[in-house]
């Protein structure tokens, strides 16, 4: 195992040697394949899309809600979804990105799109325990 020494410790010998430990023990490193992790990919169902879509909505999270849109639509087929809102693919992409902020109405039409629809209920309140009257 390779350890660094401390800096307050370094000098000019040690720096050489825990460099050389490096280049010695480089020859024992293994590569790993990695390959990119595509959530769309597991979305395969509309079943699991809209399961994503009502997880992120109960975070109240508006980012997470905006990237699961995006997620799922690039899923189902982004020309698909936009032809399907009417709204220009490109235009979608963009508000469905990183640093997108789409409207209300887009985000109600790309949801109408998916096929899904939006539903309120009563959050669930915190029971908070009642004080205890003293006798």
């Amino acid at each position: 195992m390779f350890v660094c020494s401390p800096l307050e410790n370094m000098n000019k010998h040690t720096e050489q040697r825990d460099i050389k430990r490096a280049r010695d023990l480089a020859g024992d490193i293994i590569m790993l394949k990695m390959t990119r992790f595509y959530a769309a990919d597991f979305l395969d169902t509309a079943k699991k899309q809209a399961a994503y879509i009502t997880a992120a909505l109960k975070t109240g999270d508006a980012d997470f809600v905006r990237d699961s849109l995006g997620i799922v639509a690039k899923a189902r087929g982004m020309s698909q979804v936009a032809k399907t809102a009417d709204l220009n693919r490109e235009s979608l992409y963009k508000a469905l990105s990183e640093t997108g902020n789409p409207e209300f109405s887009t985000v109600m039409r790309v949801i109408r799109a998916l096929g899904l629809t939006l539903a309120a209920r009563p959050a669930e309140t915190k029971r908070t325990p009642r004080k205890r009257r003293a006798a």
